[in-house]
This record gives structure tokens, sequence and C-alpha cells, in this order.
């Protein structure tokens, strides 16, 4: 080929071999003829230079400029290095590319004709590199200078050095992932295995899954382990994060222990004492740790209005994390192990924690996600004090490493109540009000509902809001107050609540919780607990009260009454006392009785006074069993129960015998 009139001082690079195209150079420039640059040295490299599974790389020699060659990859605003990069994914595997950083700019001269497309090369020593190989350890140039005799490529004297293990572990791995990369695209699915032998990948499915795991998310891939292999495929678009039986298992284990993990624990002893000036065992502090706690807990049972909570700085501070950071944190573990038996998490999920304090949730999120293969989150916060960030800082630092599957980003300061929503992020999958809502101590009826509104307004579409308060009377009926008034704001009660009869709940008295295994005191609270009164200053008891929140609709129990079904609505109870009923409800509570009687709350959406079931144990039966054995929020048919009045609590008993029946609703 020959170039246009103008560009007479020309010949072919020899690195181009039998390519049908060919490079040429005049002055300063070199001209790709008949395809873009990117292109050309994408066929060059693989065709001439190296087969893609050889283990070489690029390292390209640039200033970042606008690639222009659109032809290449989608995109305004692609430079050189990305562009290339692009085409070799497109492969699916290759080279790894590199910048070194000397100065291309890319140009566009529509005089020479055919020769569209060239790349100028300035303040390069030596003129006309484009690119170098890396092989052996040797840094190679691909394209030399035309002005030098053809030859074969050769070191460049003094510009070669020896590449680090630890680079060519980086070169390894990438090529492992792009190959992972090139399979996913040409198949539903595929076993590890079935990348054996490729250059400079691990020697077992093992290696290849741990190598891999940080970044299937980000290439919407998942692996599942098949006996000895892992099967890799696509994650269904708006899939949740389903468990794998290693991961509950592991999860289960965790929680059947019922302890705060040790590092954790190990990091809050550290920080008392790095505050203090004194180790955590002194006497003194001990001393001003109990005084702070029984404040905090004196101020709490004020009535909403008079409360002055204050967890800010100081002693309030170490107080808080040593009594009630450790039930917090265990709760919150068992609230996302909800949220993922409910298909409510995601592969890779945004979260945002609002009044976050020294970082109970964000901390918990990223020990319960350090237990799963799959998962990635982000976790953002909303916190006000200097002290409780300092503390979250140095817990986090402590206990999470970069590249932990959830990544925490330090708090925003700012009160919850008057923060600008732009400071956080969007399509939010994630938002949790936890233990923070009641604290509002000035605030009206309204102003909970609509601060969760304005931080709902930074969710995504398909994302859950997740509020938990202390089970308490107050804080609990406060909340089911609240889910309501967000009800008529626009959002779905996921759960725990069912609306069987689809009616409007007037829950005034309206007192549900969740209890789970006490957990083990922790040194802290054993050493406080060696005084006169023990008891103030060992907060093992895990039970809390929570909503949750859709904007799209989705509930966790879809069911109605069925068809021609002959069953009680509750708000009609009163008129049906002493008679036998059937009806559907929900398990709003775990026992409630005593060692002789179990006793379980009852809702159907349509209540006006407390509900309870009422089995004496020795009346347990196959049949009536289901009403211990599901699970809280669950919806179930009791048939043949008797209704009684309890005057001294003006509540309704639901009296179960062994002539009952109980039947889980799908």
């Amino acid at each position: 080929m020959a170039p246009s009139s103008g560009c007479s001082h020309f010949r072919t690079a020899q690195i181009i071999g039998d390519h049908q195209q060919a490079i040429f150079r005049t002055g300063s420039y070199l001209f790709f003829t008949g395809e873009s640059p990117v292109r050309l040295l994408t066929h060059t490299f693989t065709c001439v230079i190296a087969p893609l599974d050889a283990g070489r790389n690029i390292v390209i020699d640039y200033k970042p400029a606008p690639a222009a060659f659109h032809g290449d990859v989608v995109g305004e605003d692609l430079h050189l290095l990305a562009a290339l990069r692009a085409s070799f994914y497109r492969e699916g595997r290759g080279p790894d590319i590199c910048c070194a950083g000397a100065v291309i700019e890319h140009t566009r001269f529509t005089s020479l004709g055919r020769f569209h497309a060239p790349l100028r090369i300035r303040k390069f020593p030596p003129p006309g590199v484009v690119f170098t190989i890396i092989s052996a350890g040797l840094l190679y140039h691909g394209v030399e200078d035309c002005r030098r005799p053809a030859g074969p490529c050769r070191p460049y004297p003094k510009t070669y050095e020896r590449s680090s293990p630890r680079f060519r572990h980086a070169m390894k791995r990438s090529h492992l992932i792009r190959t992972v990369q090139h399979l996913a695209g040409t198949k539903p699915s595929f076993m590890l295995s079935e990348i054996a032998g490729s250059p400079g990948t691990p020697a077992t499915p093992e290696g290849w899954y741990h190598e891999i795991l940080p970044y299937l998310p980000a290439l919407g891939l998942q692996a599942r382990k098949t006996g000895n292999d892992y099967e890799v495929g696509k994650i269904p678009a708006g899939h949740p994060y389903q468990l794998s039986p290693a991961e509950g298992q592991r999860l289960t284990a965790f929680l059947a222990g019922r302890t705060f993990p040790p590092a954790l624990e190990r990091a809050v002893e550290a920080y008392i004492g790095k505050k203090t000036g004194k180790d955590w065992t002194d006497q003194v502090t001990l001393e001003r740790l109990r005084r702070a706690i029984v404040a905090q807990k004196a101020d709490y049972w004020k009535e909403p209005g008079k409360r002055r909570l204050s967890y800010t700085k100081g002693y309030s501070v170490l107080g808080y994390l040593a009594y009630h950071f450790p039930v917090y944190f265990m709760q919150t573990e068992y609230l996302l192990a909800m949220l993922a038996g409910d298909g409510l998490l995601k592969p890779s999920m945004t979260i945002l924690d609002v009044g976050s304090g020294p970082g109970v949730v964000p901390l918990a999120i990223a020990d319960f996600w350090s237990r799963l293969d799959n998962a990635r989150a982000t976790v953002w916060s909303v916190e006000r004090s200097e002290e409780q960030i300092e503390a979250f800082m140095f817990l986090r630092d402590q206990c999470t490493r970069k590249g932990a599957p959830a990544s925490i980003k330090p708090p925003v300061k700012a009160d919850l109540t008057d923060m600008r929503p732009e400071q956080l992020p969007q399509q939010v999958d994630l938002l949790i009000c936890s233990n923070v809502l009641n604290e509002l101590s000035t605030a009206s009826p309204a102003e909970p509902a609509d601060l969760v509104i304005k931080y709902a307004g930074r969710l995504a579409h398909d994302g859950t809001i997740l509020i938990v308060e202390p089970a308490e009377e107050a804080a609990s009926t406060r909340l089911r107050m609240l889910s309501l008034a967000l009800k008529k704001r626009g959002l779905t009660i996921h759960s725990p609540c069912t609306f069987v009869w689809r009616a409007t709940c007037t829950p005034g008295r309206c007192w549900s919780f969740v209890s789970a295994p006490d957990i083990r005191p922790t040194r802290i609270m054993t050493a406080l607990a060696d005084c006169d009164e023990p008891f103030r200053y060992v907060n093992t008891d895990i039970k809390y009260s929570y909503v949750v929140l859709r904007k799209d609709g989705k509930t966790k129990n879809s069911c109605s009454v069925p068809a021609g079904f002959r069953a009680l609505r509750i708000s009609q109870i009163h008129r049906h006392v002493d008679k036998r009923i059937n009806l559907i409800g929900a398990k709003m509570s775990e026992d409630l009785g005593d060692a002789k009687t179990l006793v379980f709350r009852i809702c159907d959406g349509t209540s006006r006074e407390p509900v309870y079931a009422v089995l004496p144990r020795y009346h347990i039966t196959p049949a009536n069993k289901a009403l211990v054995s599901m699970p809280y929020g669950s919806v179930l048919e009791l048939q043949n129960v008797l209704i009684r009045y309890n005057k001294a609590h003006d509540a309704y008993n639901l009296l179960v015998n062994r002539n009952a029946q109980v039947t889980p609703v799908a």
C-alpha cells in the first residue's frame, strides 16, 4: 500500500510481519491504514507478537487523551488505554495493559485519505515506541522507531527491568478473570475446572475460586460449589442473593455461639483504654462506666418528651460501648439473617445507616458479609457526634480489612434531622434506622415519618427500609403507629404485619416484638457486674421490634382469605365470646407465657384490642403444634378455637386445645 501524496517518506514497521495492514511513519506521526489503531494493535499483538494465552502483556507509554476511535469501543470520552482494554476484553482474554507515562496525542487528519487514524508521538525517547511487551521479566519494545534497521524486537538499552513477583501475580489474576469473563459470555454457566491448563492460573478450582471471588459481583457472576469444583453463572436480573448451604451453616454456627466477636470485643476494650489512658480493668474506670450506664438507663425510662438521651461524649460513649453495643450488634446480625431469608439482600448493595453512633450497624454488616461468598456491600452512615465518629473509625480500622466484602465509608457528619440528601448516595438498596427514631425527644408524632420519607427519597425502586426499636411497650407501639403513617405516605409494609383482610389497622395497643437467645456477657460486663448490684450492668437480652417497608409494593406474606372459607375477622371477635370460631392471622410474638402455658399474639390487620392464642402445654398435638413451631410473622389458620374475654387486661384469648387445629397458610 502507498500513502497519499505528501507522505512520501515511510517504511513498514518490521513488527507487523505478514499482516495485511501496515504502519507508516512520516515525521512524528504513525499512520494506520484501513483499520483504526486500536483494532490494528489488537490484531498485531495477538497474531504476530504473541498468542492470547502466551502470558505476555502490554505497557502503553502515553498521556491520557481522547481516543476518538469509537468504532472499537462504546463511549464518548475513552482513552487509548481503556480502548485497548475493551478491545481485548471482547476477545475474553489476552494481555494485561498498563501505562508507563510518555505522551501520545490523538488527532484526526482528513487530508491524508485512508490514513485517517494517526497517533502522534512526542517527547518520548526513543521516538516511535507505541507499546512495550513484558516477557520473562524484561521490558521489550513492540513497535520501534522505523528509522532503525528492521529486525526482531529486542530489549532497549538502559530501560528494561525485572518485574516483581507481586506484579507477575497480578498479571496472572487479570488473565484468569478475563478468561472467566469470556466463558461467561459464551455459555449460561461453566465449571472452573474447564479453564484447567490456562497459563497463569492456580493449580486447583479452589485456588481459582479464591482468586476470582472479589471480582464476581462486578462481572454479574456468581459461583456455587459443586463437589470439588465450582459452577460459575450469571446472576439473573433482579435476582435476590440466596444463601448457599455453606453460608447458611456458617451463619447458623455464629448465631448459635451467642458470642460477641472476640476481635471486636478486644477493639472496644482497646478504645476504652485509649480514651481513659488506663487499662479498662482499672477500678476507677469501671466505676465511671457504671455511673454512665445507670444515668443512661434512668434517662431512657422517662417520658419521651422529658428525655435528654445523650451518647455523644465522654463516658456516655464508653458506657454505650460497654453496655448497649454488644446486644445491638448481635440484634443486627439476626435482622440481616432475616432479610437474607426473605430474599431482600442483593449480590451487590449500597446500604445507608441513619444515626449510626459508634458504628454498630455498619460493623455488624461487615461481620455478616464476611460469611458470604459472592456478595458485596458499600456501607454509608450518618452521625452527628464527633466522639461517636471517633469510636466508629477506631473500631472500623481495628476490625475490618481493605478489600473485604463490605466496604465501610467514613460517616457523614450531620444531624439526621436537617442534613441535605445530596450528601448521601443515590439508589440505596437498604436504609436502616436502628434504635434512633424513638430517641427524637422533641419530635412530634409526624416528625419520624417525615424523616423516613426524606431519606426514602434516596432509595432504589426495589430498595428496603428497616426500622428497629427497643421491645419495651411504648417504643414498640409507637413503631407500629409509625409504620401505618408511612403506609399512608405511599410505602408498603413488607413485614412483620400481614393485612389478611386488606383492611386498615388501628394499633393503639399493638405491642409486638421478637426474642432471640441471650448472648454471652462480655468481659467488660462481667467486670462491671462485680459489685453489689450486678444485674444493672449485664445486658444480654435480645428483644426488639421492627418493621420492613418497601417502595415497590412487595410484601412477605401476600395471602388473603380463600373464597368460601368461613373465618372471623378479629375486629368482630367481641361478638363471639364463648364461641368456637375459625380465624386466619399472623403470629406476632414469641412465647409470652410461662412454664405451663404458651401464649402468642395474633393479628389479622383488623385488631382493635389485643388478641392472644393460649395453648396449655399438655394440649400440644401434631395438629396444633404449628402455633409453637412457626416463626414470628407466620400466617396461621386457627380452626375450632374458643374465644374468652380477659377483663383484667381488656384483651381476648383464643383457647387452643387438643381438639383445635393450627395450619400454616402458604
